[in-house]
């Protein structure tokens, strides 16, 4: 994507996900914009960081819906790629190389969806 000097597409603190959006859309009104879920993360074993837990991936569905809704109400494409690999409420480890990072076929899957 080209982006112009000085643009709003910059990071800032507090943009909401609305707010670029509308940003992206103002300044690149010709790009086809898609919205993609958010992976899940394999829920905690030993040496895993504290945030691969079951509560991480009920928050991580909770902001899916809310990106399927927001999209659904201003015709974006959504892409659900949470359904497609989660097993029993977590990353299936079969994708993933350390239950937050794709592995090969992951990644693979992922080209498929």
């Amino acid at each position: 994507m080209h982006r112009k000097e000085g643009t709003s597409l910059r990071r800032k603190e507090g943009v909401t996900f609305p707010g670029f959006y509308n940003t992206l859309q103002k300044e690149c009104k010709l790009t086809k914009i898609y919205v993609q879920s958010l992976f899940p993360v394999e829920n905690g074993r030993d040496g895993f960081p504290t945030y691969c837990n079951p509560k991480v991936n009920g928050d991580i569905k909770e902001i899916n819906k809310e990106l399927q809704k927001y999209a659904t109400q201003h015709d974006i494409t959504f892409i659900d790629t949470y359904n497609k690999f989660e097993l029993g409420g977590q990353l299936n480890p079969k994708y993933s190389v350390d239950g937050i990072h794709l592995s090969g076929e992951g990644y693979l899957l992922w080209t498929e969806i």
